[in-house]
């Protein structure tokens, strides 16, 4: 799924932590998603299980935090009319959305989770004016590039699966991964997805349905593509 498409209500449950990408992780995927611009480029998935008329967000939550700061950065700054298509919101820490919406520098002391949120929003804010008299370009080709070429790999958990048994699947034993954790796709004919610093071809370590915390034949993938990436990230999580 292009991340410009992603839109609904998010809704982070109480076990997970807070928003916590520091300034390498939000400059690694400013710069990954710019150098990759013109072509598919894939980040890690977004698992999420219907919740009401919302999606839980079982994992994939720094990754659409930071994706939303630049959308809000690019909208507050006039560079574009329209901001996410999608919002974020906690069971356990309210205040956390609505200062998502408008970091304030005043209010970043009060609690861990603003702190990261505005120090994150800074780092896109100093990321984009390092380009001086081209931030206007900069931010026209990064926008199209959120709506035409980088992707999430996009997973719905049955209803039946326990939401929180999942992300304890996904968090625990997991191989180590850069945070960002990004896929480059490559050519379309031998695509070979970078996680982190570790390149795998397709064919270098199969992944059966049975290996990963992903084996339910009834989830339904946006294409053949996208489920033979995720089966690869989904093998990464519970290691050899």
């Amino acid at each position: 799924m292009l991340v410009g498409d992603i839109t609904g209500r998010f809704y982070v449950p109480a076990y997970q932590r807070g928003y916590r990408w520091g300034e390498v992780e939000v400059r690694q995927l400013l710069d990954d998603i710019w150098e990759s611009r013109d072509k598919a480029y894939y980040l890690q998935p977004v698992v999420v299980k219907k919740f009401d008329k919302e999606w839980e967000l079982v994992d994939g939550q720094q990754r659409l935090t930071t994706l939303f700061l630049i959308f809000s950065y690019m909208q507050r700054e006039g560079l574009q009319n329209t901001g996410a298509g999608y919002s974020l919101r906690y069971e356990t820490r309210e205040g956390s959305a609505g200062y998502l919406e408008a970091p304030d520098p005043e209010l970043s002391q009060q609690n861990i989770d603003y702190f990261h949120i505005f120090r994150a929003y800074n780092c896109i804010k100093e990321w984009f004016e390092k380009s001086g008299h081209r931030r206007q370009f900069v931010a026209n080709e990064f926008y199209g590039a959120l709506f035409q070429h980088v992707q999430v790999i996009w997973y719905e958990a049955p209803d039946d699966v326990d939401a929180n048994a999942l992300f304890r699947r996904l968090n625990v034993g997991r191989i180590p991964l850069t945070d960002a954790g990004y896929m480059d796709q490559g050519s379309a004919t031998t695509a070979v997805p970078k996680i982190g610093h570790i390149e795998w071809g397709y064919d270098d370590r199969p992944c059966q349905a049975d290996d990963s915390p992903f084996s339910d034949d009834r989830v339904t993938f946006r294409s053949e593509r996208d489920r033979r990436i995720f089966g690869l990230y989904a093998y990464s999580t519970v290691g050899p």
